[in-house]
């Protein structure tokens, strides 16, 4: 396949970019074009030549992304699960409290067990609105003793706060 230019990939994000009432952007109809979303894989798998042990990937869907993403690089996937802060799980849990864009505080989770061995990730998702959830998987990858490589989504959106991740993490976004 020819290496695409990434003004032909965010042109093909852009394609597939919806609003919901509450102005919430998501591109899930992207997932229904197996060229485009080739492409777009391959883009992503060509920006991490780095050694990644895993693809780690919020419920949603950043699993659909993460999860074909990790079998195109051919890497384990982690799932990182949205719950409420109320919900109660054991030990063998890694937890993080954060603020969502509706300002609610939320919690993740992710098994221990899946990040033994103090792996290198790569975090996906699909869209970054505040980048809190995005800070809240890379805190539980800091607990476990894991290396974060980098954060790969289709789009973002712009404000001081996704500004300030871009700064401190290597965010690799197409639109």
């Amino acid at each position: 396949m020819r290496e695409m230019s990434l003004s032909n990939l965010q042109e093909i994000v852009r394609k597939h970019l919806q609003k919901n009432e509450s102005n919430r952007k998501f591109v899930g109809s992207i997932y229904r074009d197996v060229e485009d979303m080739d492409k777009i894989l391959a883009y992503f798998k060509a920006m991490h030549n780095d050694k990644i042990d895993y693809i780690v990937a919020l419920d949603g869907s950043g699993f659909i992304l993460g999860s074909m993403l990790s079998r195109e690089m051919k890497v384990g996937f982690i799932p990182v699960a949205k719950c409420k802060v109320s919900d109660v799980f054991g030990d063998e849990f890694y937890r993080a409290v954060y603020v969502n864009h509706r300002n609610e505080s939320c919690a993740l989770v992710v098994r221990k067990d899946s990040l033994k061995d103090h792996p290198t990730v790569l975090i996906v998702d699909n869209w970054i609105e505040t980048g809190a959830t995005i800070a809240g998987i890379s805190s539980i990858m800091e607990d476990a003793g894991a290396s974060v490589a980098g954060v790969i989504t289709f789009g973002m959106d712009d404000n001081e706060k996704t500004q300030a991740l871009v700064k401190e993490m290597n965010v690799r976004s197409i639109v």
